[in-house]
């Protein structure tokens, strides 16, 4: 396989990951989201789709938006603080993701033992 045609091959599979279920349920916390993520705007480069996809997956990968998503859904979470991955640094990355699994876990925690007192 070529490299363009790898290239186009994940800029496919990113696309159809974008237009999935969750990321479309995900899109629709956008007006609510403090500071906005504009997943759905149109990346600065004219005429480009896959730096649109590309665009929009990095957004959602930083773990900001995600982050302050879960903080709608959840809004008594431990304080963390999240950055802004401004440079793609990965260590930020892992990090806010790391603080947003850590959130997912303990708000699962709560809801489990909250369904387990009601069915006894």
């Amino acid at each position: 396989m070529s490299e363009v045609e790898m290239e186009d091959r994940f800029v496919e599979v990113l696309e159809e990951f974008l237009a999935s279920a969750l990321v479309a349920w995900v899109r629709t916390f956008e007006p609510l989201v403090e500071g906005g993520c504009e997943l759905s705007a149109p990346y600065l480069e004219v005429n480009s789709n896959s730096h649109d996809a590309l665009g929009q997956y990095l957004q959602l990968l930083d773990g900001v938006f995600l982050n302050r998503v879960l903080r709608l859904i959840d809004p008594n979470p431990k304080a963390e603080r999240v950055y802004r991955n401004e440079r793609s640094d990965e260590v930020l990355r892992v990090q806010n993701l790391s603080i947003l699994t850590r959130h997912l876990r303990q708000y699962y925690q709560v809801c489990e033992s909250e369904r387990e007192s009601v069915s006894l």
